[in-house]
């Protein structure tokens, strides 16, 4: 039984390696950035989706765009497949062991670090940043990754991101009421870049506040108007771009009636889009 055991854990393995071989650049006896491609290819995803990165993370890969023998046979028989086909069907059961709480910490950490690929390198640009985080972070928290992303491209104190603040950023994803921000205490020792962050944010919705406060506060003027609150003028809304634009002939027909009717029309159109516009042209 134990012999019989060990002779088809070498048959799995002889499968995984061959997989491994169809994909491999003969010369540098790894798997390459035109192999994933061709990989991702047969597997019917984009290179660029969570889940190829979701199985670089289960391969333990440690250089970006590439994978070893071993780190290929670790991933595969992690997720007991041995074909292309079974890696397929596997990738949905991978990306739910992935958003385990328990794992996607770990799983964040390794996306900022598989994207190191210098010696010594301890930082990402923005523009890296921000197509990391829209992969990693974009599906479970559309709207943070959005607004932070918006602020990191127009934002001049930062050309790099560390992994003290990425990690912050995703602790700020899971702790902080959103948008409201009603628990953000700056005082916590966050990163410095979140409190600009949040500044930020707070700066634009006092700004929307106050844009709204004014086009209420229009709107209301304009409201008073048509109801007459002002001497009655209320009353001539209507009536006047009647006697404007519709002429008064000796037997109440004129060869001109359609175009007034369209220049009516035009009138009406404004005044639903342009109350004051359309309201300052006969008052």
């Amino acid at each position: 039984m134990r012999r019989s055991a060990i002779k088809a854990a070498n048959k799995e393995l002889e499968r995984i390696d061959a997989v491994f071989i169809s994909y491999e650049n003969a010369s540098s006896g790894l798997i390459d950035p035109e192999g994933i491609e061709r990989l991702c290819s047969d597997l019917e995803v984009d290179h660029t989706d969570v889940r190829v990165l979701m199985l670089a993370w289960k391969m333990k890969a440690e250089k970006q765009g590439y994978f070893t023998l071993e780190e290929w046979r670790v991933g595969l028989k992690g997720l007991r497949v041995d074909n292309v086909n079974k890696l397929k069907k596997a990738l949905p059961e991978l990306e739910k062991e992935v958003r385990r709480p328990s794992n996607f910490v770990d799983f964040y950490s390794y996306a900022f670090e598989y994207c190191l690929t210098e010696e010594k390198q301890k930082s990402i640009d923005i523009d890296s940043i921000c197509e990391l985080l829209n992969i990693v972070l974009g599906s479970q928290y559309h709207l943070q990754v959005d607004l932070f992303t918006q602020y990191l491209k127009i934002q001049n104190d930062y050309k790099v991101i560390n992994m003290d603040q990425w990690m912050g950023f995703y602790r700020f994803c899971n702790e902080i009421s959103f948008p409201d921000l009603s628990n953000y205490d700056p005082e916590l020792a966050w990163p410095l870049i979140l409190d600009n962050f949040v500044d930020w944010i707070q700066d634009k919705q006092s700004q929307i506040r106050m844009e709204s406060k004014t086009k209420n506060s229009n709107f209301e003027d304009e409201e008073a108007i048509i109801k007459g609150e002002e001497g009655g003028r209320g009353r001539l809304v209507l009536l006047l771009p009647l006697r404007n634009v519709v002429p008064e002939g000796e037997d109440g027909e004129d060869e001109g009636e359609l175009e007034d009717i369209a220049t009516l029309f035009d009138w009406l159109v404004n005044l639903f889009l342009s109350p004051s516009s359309a309201l300052s042209s006969i008052l």
